[in-house]
């Protein structure tokens, strides 16, 4: 009988039969990235400002921009769109950006159409990236999907993603001012 090696495997035969060798052939490469929504990706530097981009995510049904709301800023958008670092000081070797997803009601509804699916209204969803947290108002919230962190000796961006799936929103708004509440669930 003849075996050949192949992908994956190999085998060592003897006059008293073979043996297959199945263990990983590269067991030191990291794991493949998941191909998840609003999912971060540096894109480099150009001169002194560096970029990351984003895949594919929506809230409520509607697709973000990055940096602000227009057609050819989509995250959709082919070539694909990037938005610039915000980088804050540098603690312990590091300069860390905060991704968020901001939104706000739709303009002339008095705050009871939520998000903004109008691509000329200054609340329709965006991404930015922030050198600080944020915190939501009655005319903004804000959704954290990433951090990125640059390694100021290397160069070298990491991230953690926390957000993995397109969301669904609601905004609750109480008579008061600055009482404004949102909540994200998972899809």
């Amino acid at each position: 009988m003849k075996i050949q090696p192949g992908p994956g495997y190999n085998f060592e035969s003897s006059d008293k039969g073979f043996t297959i060798d199945a263990t990983d052939p590269f067991p030191n490469q990291l794991a493949p990235v998941a191909d998840t929504q609003f999912r971060p990706t540096d894109w480099g530097n150009d001169g002194t400002t560096g970029y990351f981009t984003m895949s594919a995510g929506t809230i409520n049904g509607v697709i973000p921009c990055m940096e602000g709301p227009a057609l050819n800023k989509l995250i959709t958008h082919i070539p694909r769109v990037k938005a610039a670092y915000d980088w804050s000081a540098a603690v312990d070797g590091y300069k860390l950006c905060y991704i968020y997803l901001q939104a706000g009601p739709a303009a002339g509804s008095s705050g009871l159409t939520w998000p903004s699916a109008n691509i000329a209204d200054d609340n329709y969803p965006t991404i930015w990236g922030y050198p600080y947290t944020m915190e939501d108002d009655d005319t903004t919230g804000y959704l954290l999907l990433a951090l990125a962190q640059l390694n100021v000796d290397t160069g070298g961006v990491t991230f953690t993603q926390f957000v993995t799936t397109s969301v669904w929103s609601e905004r609750h708004k109480y008579s008061q001012p600055n009482s404004a509440y949102y909540y994200y669930y998972r899809l």
